[in-house]
């Protein structure tokens, strides 16, 4: 037996829509959204993330990021819609990771050399600013390309690329429940909607049940907090 050897599958805006839409009969197996569904639908399909936090279910993101220091700051600001920052941060010179030691708000506070430049070996993370601020110590004294991993806000689906990157759970939850938010607009049953609502509960009872992404790309509450 064959297989691809592949597993990066994943569904873009356009496929939900598309998927939501034949399940709801709107569309035929193999037919393109018009334009106007794909207005109707994405919008849909944002108003359910938003409304998947009042049953305290987020789902967040996972991305690598980097950014470059300036010479004699200590302090960043990440990125727009970071949450936190995963595992340990580091700084690539000339090809080479070097690691920086994590340290608590007390263990930064307790440093009496914050002023001092050099290489930074340390890294606290303040996440009573929003988005969070990075602090290095050594303050760097140079240019320095900072490395990490951090669990961000889902974006909104504004293009019909856009991906998630979900595990298959909030896949399914999402096709779910965006195909029982559109038996209104187009005119389903009342029974069939009623259906479609007990699947989209199921679909989240069992993404709540602590069944998570290995890799933490979906959460359930609690949400992060300080």
């Amino acid at each position: 037996m064959s297989v691809s050897g592949s597993f990066d599958f994943n569904m873009p805006r356009n496929q939900i829509i598309s998927d939501s839409l034949y399940n709801i009969q709107a569309i035929a197996l193999g037919h393109a959204p018009s334009a106007k569904d794909i207005d109707v639908c994405s919008r849909a399909l944002n108003r359910l993330i938003k409304g998947l936090q009042n049953d305290h279910i987020y789902l967040n993101a996972v991305s690598s990021r980097t950014f470059n220091t300036v010479a004699s700051t200590a302090s960043t600001q990440l990125a727009t819609g970071v949450l936190k920052v995963i595992g340990t941060p580091f700084l690539r010179i000339s090809g080479n990771d070097t690691p920086l030691n994590v340290i608590s708000r007390q263990d930064y506070d307790s440093i009496l050399t914050k002023a001092a430049t050099g290489q930074p070996e340390d890294v606290f993370v303040d996440y009573s600013t929003s988005p969070p601020t990075m602090y290095l110590h050594a303050t760097p004294g140079a240019i320095y390309a900072v490395h990490y991993r951090s669990e961000n806000l889902l974006d909104d689906f504004d293009a019909a690329g856009d991906n998630p990157q979900l595990p298959a759970k909030a896949l399914d939850m999402l096709v779910s429940g965006l195909s029982y938010m559109l038996c209104k607009p187009y005119r389903q049953t009342t029974s069939f909607r009623q259906e479609l609502g007990a699947e989209f509960e199921q679909l989240k009872r069992n993404f709540k049940s602590g069944d998570i992404a290995r890799d933490g790309s979906a959460k359930v509450a609690p949400h992060w907090v300080v």
